[in-house]
């Protein structure tokens, strides 16, 4: 626990300072301060959209990329983006040997002729070259008839030209004694090695700003081309992608991936259509979505700012604050914390079950102390007493 007798002091003495301008007023019963509201957009829900493999075996994934935005920011459009992700695998030619090239230093240190063959510096065990009789220091002076000139020269033959189980043979330089070599001629089937490749793009979306501000979800339009490939629809589709944590949305059980698609049942496939049952005077929008969490309808409840912070304070006796993902209450809170403090925070959720911590003390010290996450229960009577057990 701690003491709060300097925050009360710097919060009386800010408003008297600031008497008489928007943010902070005097009444009689007290103090009353009505700051500027300010919340955040979180990533709340399952990111990914859609995942699939299509007729080449390759992967594509759709996911909504973090979304952390202070509110309001008065200043650039808010913005999402839909990452892109490619992925494919794919059979490649593979010897099992390393090369370098016979630079003028290397030629020199092993008597050879400068850029004439590539000479081995590692040949794998089990690969087509080991199987091949191939060793370290064996010059490799041509491939199919082609004179190696460079280590770069060589991995492009490889890559470019050749496939699993093409037969190549290779003409050798191998060294037989301490001045001596002798030319060979070694066949190789080439083997393969599976790869993994990953492409990714990024697509740009703008949120619509009014609607954060007046129901507490971010929603981008995805375009038709692109929800073609997320949702199989050759029409754009209304996305959620971002949810005010602990908003009228939150409470409702929208999450992030949710696509909306009907509206105070009315069909909808774009932001703007949204918006404008919104400015038509809607108090409340009954949504109809589907998405990773599957088909979800609720109630949000329209305001003019569902980011709005409030609160008021009686110095020594009550001090209140409310914002969508936070509240908290003190009374008679001062000096030893005689009195009561209650807090609530709402957390990320990944379904559509809204997650908070609550936490609540009353008397001295926090005589009397329960705290309630997530994932865990602790209770604590006389400073001394306690128990706690998994939720």
């Amino acid at each position: 626990m701690q003491l709060s007798i300097p925050r009360r002091l710097r919060s009386v003495l800010a408003c008297a300072l600031l008497a008489g301008t928007a943010s902070c007023t005097i009444h009689a019963n007290g103090v009353h301060y009505d700051p500027h509201a300010y919340s955040y957009l979180d990533d709340i829900g399952p990111t990914t959209l859609a995942e699939y493999e299509d007729e080449s075996g390759a992967t594509a994934k759709f996911s909504i990329a973090e979304q952390k935005r202070r509110f309001p920011t008065g200043k650039n459009a808010l913005q999402t983006a839909i990452i892109v992700a490619r992925e494919s695998v794919q059979e490649i030619p593979f010897l099992g040997l390393s090369v370098r090239p016979v630079d003028t230093e290397r030629a020199a240190e092993f008597g050879l002729e400068p850029w004439r063959g590539v000479l081995i510096s590692k040949v794998e065990a089990n690969s087509a070259a080991a199987e091949a009789g191939l060793r370290r220091t064996d010059l490799l002076m041509t491939i199919n008839g082609t004179p190696l000139v460079s280590d770069a020269q060589f991995s492009e033959l490889v890559s470019g030209t050749l496939a699993p189980g093409d037969n190549v043979v290779f003409e050798v330089s191998r060294l037989t004694s301490e001045f001596m070599r002798e030319g060979l001629v070694a066949p190789v089937v080439v083997g393969s090695r599976t790869i993994e490749e990953t492409e990714a793009d990024r697509v740009k979306l703008d949120l619509n700003e009014a609607l954060v501000h007046r129901a507490g979800i971010g929603v981008a339009t995805v375009p038709a081309d692109l929800a073609l490939e997320i949702y199989g629809s050759e029409e754009a589709a209304a996305l959620i992608a971002a949810v005010v944590t602990g908003s009228s949305a939150y409470h409702a059980g929208f999450r992030t991936g949710d696509r909306i698609r009907r509206v105070n049942d009315i069909p909808v496939t774009t932001a703007a259509e949204i918006r404008e049952i919104v400015d038509q005077g809607s108090e409340r929008l009954v949504l109809e979505v589907d998405g990773a969490l599957g088909p979800h309808s609720g109630v949000i409840a329209v305001s003019e700012n569902a980011l709005e912070k409030s609160g008021f304070e009686i110095p020594i006796v009550v001090d209140y604050e409310a914002r969508p993902e936070h509240k908290s209450l003190s009374v008679l809170d001062f000096i030893f914390q005689f009195g009561l403090n209650k807090r609530t925070d709402y957390h990320l959720s990944n379904t559509r079950e809204v997650k908070s911590s609550k936490s609540l003390s009353i008397l001295p010290l926090g005589m009397f102390e329960f705290k309630r996450t997530p994932t865990r229960s602790t209770n604590r009577i006389f400073w001394f007493i306690s128990w706690s057990s998994r939720r």
